[in-house]
């Protein structure tokens, strides 16, 4: 189990997210099987995306460090 927000955890995450998203593409078709697979990656991408945007505003405003320094 994953400690929150623990770097191993997240780096697992992603590169599991990457191994399925490879090996769905990998034939260059998404088949009608594949897409829910496909679209749940996607969500995921999405919300790792959403919540780094937001943990790295959080930083610059709390931490008080330059947006240019990031």
């Amino acid at each position: 189990e994953c400690l929150v927000g623990s770097e191993m955890c997240i780096r697992d995450s992603i590169d599991t997210l990457r191994a399925s998203l490879i090996a769905i593409s990998e034939d260059g078709i998404i088949s009608e099987d594949e897409r829910p697979a496909f679209q749940d990656i996607l969500d995921s991408l999405e919300k790792i995306s959403t919540n780094a945007k937001a943990l790295k505003l959080w930083a610059i405003k709390n931490i008080h460090i330059k947006e240019e320094d990031v």
